[in-house]
């Protein structure tokens, strides 16, 4: 995760000189607890058109530099809001283990429980430090009173648990930058029935289906007339 990290940092970086951004950071829990990441950027529109050119040429230098980053992954172009709110940006989804450097996030599966677990604190910790936002006077926190907000959403592949977040189907969404946030998100579900229930009941249908043979074959034949 420490690639992603930096591609986050150097994106703030940007919003700390000049202006509004948000920031998405997506994970997708299958049954067997593997997953895989996606990103979300966006700047303001506003902003995007000071860096000079129209707004749809630095867009699309915004995608190629994610593609050449991140080329396992697919990058699309995208727009949200309208007139003073308009924002730009990219989503990479997609990711693969390897764009994962160094993660610090885990994900298990025990028994058919599914626990997925992010490092907040550490994460924050590592983009402050990426930026240097103490030399600019600010903190992660402050950083969403100009603006920024960057989310953190899980989606489970059964309806979860969280110490902290809003749980809303089989998602989770955090904001990271909401003051007080720090520790470690922890995630859990379930998934079906646990193994050793699967057994108990594979067990017991076997035992009545022997049953159900050894009755039909201790019926005598009736009699005929």
């Amino acid at each position: 995760m420490k690639k992603l990290m930096k591609t986050i940092a150097v994106c703030l970086m940007a919003f700390v000189l000049t202006g509004c951004m948000k920031v998405r950071i997506g994970f997708d829990i299958k049954k067997d607890a593997t997953l895989t990441e996606n990103m979300t950027i966006l700047f303001s529109e506003s902003m995007i058109s000071l860096t000079g050119g129209s707004i749809d040429e630095n867009l699309e230098s915004l995608a190629e530099s994610f593609k050449e980053q991140y080329p396992d992954a697919t990058v699309e172009i995208i727009h949200e809001g309208e007139n003073e709110e308009k924002y730009g940006g990219v989503v990479v989804s997609g990711l693969k283990s390897e764009d994962f450097e160094n993660a610090s996030f885990t994900c298990k599966k025990e028994g058919n429980v599914i626990t997925f677990e992010l490092p907040l604190t550490e994460m924050q910790n590592s983009i402050a430090n990426e930026i240097d936002l103490s030399s600019y006077g600010l903190t992660i926190a402050q950083l969403k009173e100009y603006g920024a907000e960057m989310l953190v959403t899980v989606n489970m592949p059964a309806k979860p648990t969280s110490n902290m977040g809003t749980v809303e189907g089989n998602k989770v969404t955090l904001d990271m930058l909401e003051d007080g946030v720090s520790g470690k998100l922890v995630v859990t579900c379930k998934t079906g029935l646990s193994t050793g229930v699967l057994i108990g009941i594979g067990a017991a249908a076997a035992v009545l289906i022997i049953v159900a043979i050894l009755a039909s074959r201790s019926k005598k034949p009736a009699n005929q007339a």
